[in-house]
């Protein structure tokens, strides 16, 4: 490591879904360690910084914020100001906590989207997606649910059974209903 000493140094994390809690293996498996590095290597004089942000994306996130009543931004606004003053109050402290939907971040990913595709690596294809015809919209995996079609277990998102483990492809679940 002290090779490091001479050079700058970015420590992130994985980033929380800004719907839920954050619980103490979220602590002690994502925020703690990188704290811990970036701690050490500032002892040792090196530059460093240490950048999260909430995810603010995601099907969790819609049918939370749908459930409260609220837009996702709204919604996902009060979770990260939760997410900083959680962790601040367990003394890990990022020198940039933001969000995935910070104008400057969804800026980033659109540089690097137009790059993909100009590079082609982005592509179209045709899924089969369920609709609601009571919402009248097209529902992704996480607005399905219905009965696991290896365990039978009712009640498991389209996409996979919290019961057994196993990963479901679209249309392979029994019974799916729309879960909002």
């Amino acid at each position: 490591m002290d090779e490091l000493s001479t050079q700058d140094v970015i420590i992130t994390a994985a980033l929380p879904y800004a719907y839920d809690d954050l619980h103490l293996g979220h602590v002690a498996s994502t925020h703690l360690p990188p704290d811990i590095l970036y701690r050490y290597l500032k002892l040792k004089g090196t530059k460093v910084i240490q950048v999260c942000a909430s995810d603010d994306f995601g099907t969790p996130i819609l049918i939370a914020a749908e459930k409260q009543g609220k837009n996702p931004s709204e919604y996902v606004a009060g979770w990260n100001v939760r997410f900083k003053e959680d962790l601040g109050r367990l003394g890990i402290v990022y020198d940039l906590f933001d969000r995935t939907s910070s104008p400057e971040n969804v800026e980033l990913v659109q540089r690097f989207f137009t790059k993909l595709n100009e590079n082609g690596y982005i592509f179209v294809s045709e899924i089969n997606q369920f609709y609601c015809e009571y919402d009248l919209k097209f529902l992704p995996d996480r607005y399905v649910k219905g009965k696991c079609p290896y365990c039978g277990t009712e009640e498991q998102y389209s996409d996979v059974c919290e019961n057994c483990g196993r990963t479901l492809q679209p249309g392979q679940i029994l019974n799916p209903h729309c879960s909002i």
